[in-house]
């Protein structure tokens, strides 16, 4: 609840459509990726939590396609384009981490 109470909730922008055409995440190319990729507390979350916003940038230097805080800050989680990419960026983050980070990496159904 603290994250909402520093953010002053603004006008909350509408959402982008979620595919182009179709209704299914696999049917987006992946340079759609970041652009849907959207979250309106990170920014305020990220200037009380830096941290979050350096996992989000070392996921996409790791290689995802898109990267985002997951609602109110509990999650930052990237989307990568197969197995094997991420992989390697699970990788590069575990030889980088903070110790007191939990690393989970996750398959799509």
């Amino acid at each position: 609840k603290e994250v909402y109470r520093w953010w002053d909730g603004g006008k909350i922008p509408p959402s982008p459509p979620f595919s182009k055409g179709g209704s299914r995440l696999t049917e987006i190319e992946t340079d759609a990726i970041p652009p849907l990729l959207e979250n309106d507390l990170e920014q305020v979350v990220f200037s009380h939590y830096p941290v979050l916003a350096e996992l989000k940038e070392q996921l996409m230097r790791a290689g995802a396609l898109g990267a985002l805080m997951s609602g109110s800050g509990g999650t930052v989680f990237g989307l990568f384009e197969s197995m094997a990419s991420r992989d390697r960026g699970f990788d590069l983050i575990v030889s980088k981490k903070d110790p007191d980070w939990w690393l989970w990496k996750g398959a799509s159904l």
